[in-house]
């Protein structure tokens, strides 16, 4: 969507520069096409053994499954739900990793005595808090995305040690499901410029990877010309939906990338963070 809309249609969008591309199957052992929070799921646990309920958070996430010493976790929420949430699944019982790990910032109101963050104040990342954006009034939040996720990984960085941070969005595919065409471009747009300042921000650190991966796709029709592609434009106008997809994009860029090319199950995304090169030897003359 993006492609159509630049004002130079040979200019190359971030994703188009990462270095590698693979696609994911999107099922597990009990859906078909799961919900797009059962999908994430089973990419952050590293496990296609996700039945969207309480019993998925005693399987341990994929931060726990490295050899290396202990990560700082943080978890950034955009467009996403209460019910949607990670954070809306504390009460479920089971393992204690995703709850007293992760730092979440979300973007949303708040709710009655919890802690904030703000862009233009200091902002806090103690390990297991859950911080509101105070910006957010009703549906509406005055500060956008990508200030707010530049503010919040500058603090989130100082930290010692190996770093896992996490931005999931459902916002733009919330305005496609609205055929708010102008929302999900607008959204797209932001997703891109966010991707873009990381991609632009990490080149000159060797040990980082850059990773973006999906679920739930939603597979659609444009319109062809004239008439009809101005509807679309406008108010959604002349596309098709049809199922939510069976594979979906990832693109990779920086340390280990080359673990996400080809195809694989979407369980495999989170394990093969993790994945290192082994030594072989041949042995030329055993026949």
């Amino acid at each position: 969507m993006l492609r159509f809309n630049l004002q130079n249609a040979n200019k190359i969008t971030s994703f188009e520069k990462a270095t590698c591309l693979g696609k994911a199957w999107s099922f597990n052992l009990y859906d078909l096409r799961p919900d797009i929070k059962s999908s994430f799921l089973s990419q952050t646990m590293g496990s296609n053994n996700i039945k969207a309920s309480c019993e998925d958070f005693k399987q341990a996430p994929v931060w726990k499954r490295s050899d290396e010493k202990s990560y700082s976790v943080g978890i950034f929420e955009m467009g996403i739900s209460e019910e949607e949430s990670f954070v809306g699944s504390k009460n479920c019982e089971g393992r204690d990793d995703f709850w007293n790990d992760p730092t979440y910032w979300v973007m949303r109101p708040q709710v009655p005595g919890a802690k904030t963050f703000h862009y233009q104040e200091q902002v806090g990342i103690e390990q297991g808090d859950v911080y509101y954006d105070k910006s957010c009034k009703g549906k509406i939040c005055f500060a956008s995305p990508l200030v707010n996720i530049k503010k919040v990984w500058e603090k989130f960085v100082t930290k010692s040690g190996m770093k896992m941070f996490i931005v999931r969005d459902q916002s733009y595919l919330n305005a496609l499901m609205k055929k708010d065409i102008a929302a999900a471009r607008e959204m797209l747009d932001e997703l891109e410029k966010i991707h873009f300042w990381f991609y632009e921000n990490m080149k000159s650190r060797n040990n980082t990877l850059i990773l973006v991966s999906s679920s739930n796709p939603r597979e659609f029709e444009f319109p062809k010309e004239g008439k009809e592609w101005a509807e679309f434009e406008k108010s959604g106008n002349h596309i098709i939906f049809r199922n939510s997809g069976l594979i979906s994009p990832v693109f990779a860029s920086g340390a280990s990338s080359e673990n996400f090319c080809g195809v694989y199950n979407e369980n495999e995304i989170g394990p093969r963070v993790f994945w290192k090169p082994k030594r072989k030897k041949f042995d030329i003359f055993n026949f």
